[in-house]
């Protein structure tokens, strides 16, 4: 009977840092698997690229980062 992926995330949870790191590059090289390191740097290489541009065509503002953790903080206690 197949394990259910909740009862290996709990296993997995469990490894230690050096056994942890093998699982995710196991699992980084099944068909599954998630983006190569490469992948994800030239996807946040250009996420902040137009970020950065967003914020000097002033389409969005910048949120200090106390007023970010407050609301995070207010939101949170509310669950």
């Amino acid at each position: 009977m197949a394990r259910k992926a909740e009862d290996v995330y709990r296993d997995a949870l469990a490894l230690d840092e050096e056994e942890h790191q093998r699982l995710l590059k196991m699992l980084n090289a099944t068909p599954y698997g998630g983006f190569a390191t490469s992948e994800l740097e030239q996807y946040w290489a250009g996420e902040s690229e137009r970020r950065m541009d967003e914020l000097e065509r002033g389409d969005v503002k910048p949120i200090p980062l106390e007023e970010v953790l407050r609301e995070a903080r207010a939101r949170l206690s509310r669950s």
